[in-house]
C-alpha cells in the first residue's frame, strides 16, 4: 500500500501521469524511467513506476526486484484486485513499482476495454507522478498508453535511425489521436481513414493536410482536430550524447516535426554518454544510487526539475468505443484473457 506523504494531504496529490516512450529500443527509456523516479520521490512526493512495455518486462531488474510479484496481468481478468494492491515498495521512499510480466502471450496487442481499464485504474492511483514506460515502436498499446496524458516524453539518441523512430513515434501518435477524437461511426472517421492510406506509409505525414480535409467537410470535426493538434506537446529528452555536435540531429527532428505534423514538440533536455550506464543495469543498481554526482544524474535532476514544475496533467476526451464490443470480446478470448 501507499503511504502518505508526511504534510501533503490524499487530495492534495498531483496525479500526474507521465508515460514515457521510445521509437527503437536501446536508447535508455526504461534506464531514464527508473532514475527519473528515484529523483521526483527524492523531493518528497509519492511516484509509483509502472512497466507497460507489455510481452518484455524488465523495469523491476533496475530496481533489483526478483520477478515475484504479480504483475499488470492480473488487470486482464475479470475480477481483478485494485491496482494498489500490485505496487511493489523499492528501497527508496514514497517509490513504488508496479511490474509488468510475460504471461500472457500477444499482450502486446491487448484489446481496447483491458487498455481501458488499466488507463482508468492508473487514473485512481493515490499518488503524485505515475511514470509509465512503455514499449517500443509504434504498435497500438504504446500509442493509445502514450495518449493517456498530454505529458507524455519520448526518448531518442544521436543517431539517424533513433532519431527517424522518434519522428515515426510522434507522427503515428498525433495521428492515432485525431483518430480517436471521434467514435467509429463518425463520418470523420472515413477521411481519416482514407488519409492514413494514402500518407502514413510515407517519410512524411502533412498533418495539416488531413485537417484541412476535416475542416472542409466538417468545420466542428476539423476544429477538435486543429485544437487537439495545439494540446500535443511531447517532450523529447535526447540521451547517450558523446559530442556537440550530434545535437545537429536534435535540432533536425524539432524541425521535420513542425514542418510535417505542425506540432511544436518540448526539448526537455540531453543526457550525456555515461560509461556507468552499464555497470548500473546489469548490476540492478540505479545509476542515481550508485553514482548520483555523474553528469547523467546531474542531467537528469534537471529534467527532473522541470516535470515537477508541470501543470496538471490534461486529457483530450477520446472515442475509446473503437471497435465493436463483439470483435472485442472475441479478441479476448482468443488470447485466453477470460
Amino acid at each position: 500500500m501507499l503511504e502518505q506523504n508526511q504534510g501533503l494531504e490524499y487530495d492534495e496529490l498531483m496525479n500526474r501521469i507521465i508515460p514515457i516512450a521510445s521509437g527503437k529500443g536501446g536508447v535508455g527509456k526504461s534506464t531514464i524511467t527508473a532514475n527519473l523516479g528515484i529523483l521526483l520521490a527524492s523531493t518528497g512526493r509519492t511516484v509509483v513506476v509502472v512497466d507497460l512495455d507489455l510481452g518484455a518486462s524488465n523495469l523491476h531488474t533496475l530496481f533489483g526486484i526478483s520477478n515475484t510479484h504479480e504483475g499488470i496481468s492480473r488487470l486482464f481478468k475479470k475480477a481483478s484486485p485494485p491496482l494498489e494492491d500490485l505496487l511493489v515498495s523499492t528501497s527508496f521512499p514514497r517509490l513504488y513499482v508496479l511490474p509488468g510480466d510475460n504471461l500472457i502471450p500477444g499482450t502486446a496487442n491487448i484489446p481496447y476495454f483491458v487498455k481501458k481499464r488499466i488507463i482508468t485504474n492508473l487514473e485512481r492511483l493515490p499518488s503524485d507522478f505515475v511514470l509509465v514506460d512503455l514499449g517500443s515502436g509504434t504498435h497500438t498499446a504504446s500509442l493509445d498508453f502514450f495518449l493517456m496524458s498530454h505529458l507524455g516524453l519520448i526518448v531518442t539518441a544521436p543517431e539517424t535511425t533513433a532519431i527517424l523512430n522518434a519522428y515515426s513515434f510522434i507522427k503515428n501518435a498525433a495521428f492515432r489521436m485525431i483518430q480517436l477524437l471521434f467514435p467509429s461511426k463518425h463520418p470523420a472517421r472515413k477521411i481519416i481513414h482514407e488519409f492514413g492510406e494514402q500518407h502514413l506509409e510515407g517519410a512524411h505525414t502533412h498533418l495539416g493536410i488531413l485537417i484541412n480535409n476535416l475542416v472542409a467537410t466538417d468545420p466542428q470535426a476539423g476544429q477538435k482536430a486543429l485544437q487537439a493538434i495545439r494540446l500535443f506537446q511531447p517532450g523529447i529528452i535526447i540521451n547517450m550524447v558523446r559530442q556537440q555536435e550530434e545535437l545537429v540531429l536534435g535540432t533536425n527532428l524539432n524541425a521535420i516535426i513542425q514542418k510535417h505534423l505542425n506540432i511544436q514538440p518540448s526539448f526537455l533536455g540531453i543526457l550525456p554518454w555515461e560509461d556507468w550506464v552499464r555497470y548500473s543495469v546489469n548490476n540492478r543498481l540505479p545509476l542515481a544510487q550508485v553514482r548520483p554526482q555523474s553528469p547523467w544524474v546531474l542531467a537528469l535532476s534537471q529534467i527532473a526539475r522541470g516535470i515537477y514544475n508541470l501543470g496538471e496533467s490534461s486529457k483530450i476526451d477520446l472515442a475509446w468505443d473503437y471497435q465493436d464490443l463483439p470483435e472485442a470480446e472475441q479478441q479476448a478470448k482468443d488470447l485466453g484473457l477470460w
